[in-house]
Formats: C-alpha cells, structure tokens, sequence
C-alpha cells in the first residue's frame, strides 16, 4: 500500500529517522485511512452526489445521463482495454525477439563465440518483457503490492470489528 508516493515502509522509516520515534507500519496505516480521504471515500462522496442529482431528473434527462455514464465508463474501460494490448503486443514482439536472440546465442557459443553486443541485447530484451509485464499486473490490480494492500487492507477492517474488551 503506498500514500502518494510514499511507501509503508518507507513511511516507517523516515518516523524512526525524522522524528526519533518508532511507528509500525499498523499504525501508520490507521492513521492514513482515519484522516485521509482514501479512493473509496471520493467514490463514495461521488455516488451518493450523482445519485441526488439523479433523484432530480425528469425521465429524458435521467436517460441521457444514463448514457453519458454509459459511454464515459466505455472510454474508460476502452482506455484500459487499449493499454494492455498494447502490453500484449509488446511483450509478444520481444519475447519472439528473445527467443530468436537465444537460438542465435546457442549458435555462436557451438562456435565457441561469445558475442557481447548480444548478450547486452538479451539483458535489455529482458529488462523490457519484466517491465511490461509488471506494469500489466499493475492495470490489472493483479501485482503483488496490490495483493498486499488488499490482505492488509482486509486484516485491518477484521482487526477494527473485533471487540478486544470481549
């Protein structure tokens, strides 16, 4: 989970370095989500907002919004749509790239050959296929700190609805 820019261990860190004082990364946590606004928070104020002026619409105009909303989340969901293809693509392309930066190796080292240039080109096709692999986890919300986020998100709302005086 980060806030910002900055993450809960980096949040940690720079309380233990800056103000002398140890925070757990629990604590930091509640302390964020009680008094900051969070994603939820503005969707939720953003909901209930448009729900009221729905509230007020005469049937045309609450049909003409419905479809606004409609195309809008379209865009949105065509946006995302094209950004992971354009990862599939690329990530596609440099794999078939790799693999035939491979065989050729293969070839050279049989030749008792070992090309520089091509083992930095495979490093970087290398880089390349991590990096938009790891982006695509992200648009997909499947990365490992979002999992992260969401289990400590979860641990946390569990810990709060427990009664401890019980």
């Amino acid at each position: 989970m980060t806030s910002g820019k900055v993450t809960l261990v980096e949040a940690e860190e720079r309380s233990a370095k800056e103000l002398g004082e140890f925070f757990s990364r629990t604590s930091i946590w509640r302390h964020m989500k009680d008094h900051f606004i969070s994603r939820e928070d503005i969707r939720k104020a953003y909901t209930e907002k448009k729900a009221e002026e729905l509230t007020k619409l005469s049937e045309d105009e609450f049909d003409a919004a419905q479809e606004k909303s409609r195309l809008l989340q379209a865009k949105y969901v065509e946006g995302n749509l094209t950004e992971l293809e354009k990862l599939d693509d690329m990530i596609e392309k440099d794999y078939a790239l790799y693999v035939r930066a491979v065989k050729l190796m293969n070839e050279m080292l049989d030749n008792k050959r070992t090309p520089r240039s091509l083992v930095d080109f495979l490093r970087v096709l290398n880089t390349n296929i991590n990096t938009s692999l790891k982006t695509k986890a992200e648009l997909l919300g499947t990365d490992a700190e979002s999992r992260k986020a969401s289990v400590l998100e979860t641990w946390i709302d569990i810990i709060e609805r427990v009664d401890i005086d019980d």
